[in-house]
């Protein structure tokens, strides 16, 4: 009782009477269980869209990463067949049955290039 005699002489020395705020929008949203519902699924849909977002990133490179293991594998393959085809090129028997397809001759003469006694310069020879 001695307090509200306090206050009311409080009151009458401002001038003021004090009055009840109006709430808020958001205080008044914030009360209502349908707002909580949806603010609830809101944050629900956005953690949901960012999870299948990346989850469609890492099967993206996942497809990428099969694509060029395939293409990998065909390459090696290709290596391995062109390996096997330059081996065989190099025999001497290819290399003797494409010499006779362009009808070049085996020389009778045996030459020998010596390292020694070679100019050091070219020479003109006109």
């Amino acid at each position: 009782m001695l307090a509200n005699e306090r206050f009311n002489s409080i009151q009458s020395t401002n001038g003021r009477s004090r009055s009840k705020r109006k709430p808020s929008l958001f205080a008044v949203l914030l009360k209502s269980p349908i707002v909580g519902v949806l603010l609830i699924a809101g944050v629900f849909c956005v953690i949901a869209n960012i999870y299948i977002g990346a989850y469609a990133g890492v099967q993206e490179k996942g497809y990428q990463k099969s694509q060029l293991n395939i293409k990998l594998r065909q390459l090696k393959l290709e290596n391995d067949r062109l390996k096997l085809q330059l081996d065989q090129l190099r025999q001497p028997d290819e290399i003797t049955k494409f010499a006779n397809t362009i009808k070049l001759k085996q020389n009778e003469e045996m030459a020998y290039l010596s390292p020694y006694n070679q100019p050091k310069v070219a020479q003109n020879t006109d």
